[in-house]
């Protein structure tokens, strides 16, 4: 006995004529080298995202859920174009058949082709890659992680000042620094000279 379908195929909200076929791709990256002995096994095993490959009916007059879907003569080029949409926005869509639905479904590829045999119909190839989506954690840390040498000391902060021009400059309290040292250096040659008679 044949199970009755309790709802149509819907991809990012769109209503299909029918699900022609589907299948389920489970792949992971199983690992060539030696496994040691007592390592658990599943702790090498990446598996990938889940692919699906369905083929999906479209027509102008649809027969199946005509009552949901309704009839134009313009629904598979509305459609198509819609579906070309979704691809180039790259952005998550929800995948739906009648016993299960698939979230954050990304289409990988699909065709769109015209045939003699199928008329204003279309039968659409899609494959599809789920996309884990994941959130984003602040932490808090704890003051001992921003302390500095074996004191613990408070590692500081950068001082910088900026001038009339918005330029940033260096601390003015470093610059004096730096110009004692250069004085310092100054009267210590000067004092070596005059020693040497080097200087009058």
């Amino acid at each position: 006995m044949r199970r009755r379908v309790k709802r149509p195929v819907t991809l990012a909200g769109i209503k299909f004529d029918a699900l022609i076929s589907q299948d389920e791709v489970f792949q992971a990256q199983v690992p060539d080298y030696p496994v040691e002995s007592g390592y658990k096994v599943h702790d090498g095993v990446l598996p990938d995202a889940l692919s699906i490959n369905t083929t999906l009916y479209l027509t102008n007059t649809p027969v199946t859920w005509k009552h949901q879907i309704g009839v134009s003569r313009t629904r598979v080029k509305t459609v198509e174009a819609r579906l070309r949409q979704i691809f180039w926005d790259r952005e998550p869509v929800t995948y739906a058949t009648s016993d299960r639905t698939y979230d954050n479904m990304v289409i990988e590829s699909m065709t769109i082709s015209k045939t003699e045999e199928d008329g204003y119909a279309r039968k659409i190839p899609i494959t599809l890659k789920q996309v884990e989506v994941t959130a984003t954690r602040t932490g808090v840390i704890p003051d001992s992680y921003v302390r500095g040498g074996q004191t613990e000391a408070s590692a500081g902060t950068a001082s910088v000042s900026s001038d009339s021009t918005g330029v940033a400059s260096a601390s003015s309290a470093a610059q004096a620094q730096e110009q004692a040292k250069s004085q310092e250096n100054a009267s210590i040659l000067y004092k070596a000279g005059k020693g040497l008679g080097l200087i009058s």
